[in-house]
């Protein structure tokens, strides 16, 4: 099974906004109410925006499976807080593969 991270591109952006709406992934996030195109599309364009934060797309066999969040909090103390989501959809074991490719990121 070959796997990566890469930077979230807007073309990624409708599957990414099914992902993050699809009932078994909202239960889980922060905020649960559906998100609208519009408000997923400012939180793209505000992610780019910053210096700090990464948003990459994890491929599974050249298949995107999920979505890293990692947010340098702290350069000079090297701390950094992330998160993640997969598809629901994505291959048994893929938050394990997720993890270690952002270990190796970070």
């Amino acid at each position: 099974m070959l796997t990566k991270i890469r930077p979230i591109r807007r073309e990624d952006l409708s599957s990414v906004l099914s992902w993050r709406n699809h009932p078994d992934v909202r239960q889980y996030m922060y905020t649960q109410q559906e998100i609208a195109w519009e408000e997923h599309l400012a939180w793209f364009e505000s992610v780019c925006a910053r210096d700090n934060s990464y948003v990459m797309i994890f491929e599974n066999d050249g298949i995107p499976s999920g979505v890293l969040n990692i947010n340098i909090v702290s350069k000079s103390d090297k701390r950094a807080e992330w998160g993640f989501y997969l598809s629901p959809m994505a291959a048994k074991g893929s938050g394990s593969l997720l993890g270690s490719q952002a270990c190796e990121f970070v």
